[in-house]
């Protein structure tokens, strides 16, 4: 089972539950290079950039498990964003999700419409730098 798509998420959580504890925990870990992709985003005007997208992809997707549209997303820079769009969905509306994880829903959503726009399509894998997503597995 070394293909990630494949792997079980948790086999203790139910089919259709989220891990929202796990999204709590990975957002505080990675909390402090969102802000700063959020906030250089505000400083020059202009959306947030490919590498916060995706961290916050990591974050969001520990919701809904490895084999997730958003952990794929998070990982390989890759997806549709029909796909990701369905996942991310689910968290804007639950009363459980904190305003915090929402606010980082609206953030990734506001990206991916951004470039998609600009480009008709996520299909565009972007190499990462070394160290840019160490931590991300």
């Amino acid at each position: 089972m070394n293909d990630p798509e494949a792997r079980p998420t948790n086999p203790h959580r139910e089919h259709d539950e989220l891990d929202l504890q796990g999204l709590e925990r990975t957002s505080r870990r990675f909390g402090e290079r969102i802000s700063e992709g959020i906030t250089r985003a505000l400083v020059e005007q202009h959306d947030i950039d490919r590498l916060t997208a995706r961290l916050i992809s990591h974050v969001l997707g520990r919701a809904h498990g490895r084999a997730s549209h958003l952990a794929r997303f998070a990982r390989e820079g890759d997806g549709q964003h029909e796909d990701l769009r369905k996942e991310y969905l689910q968290l804007i509306d639950r009363e459980d999700v904190s305003p915090e994880a929402k606010e980082l829903v609206c953030w990734l959503a506001s990206h991916l419409i951004e470039e998609e726009r600009k480009s008709g399509g996520l299909d565009q894998r972007e190499p990462a730098r070394q160290g840019d997503l160490d931590g991300i597995a």
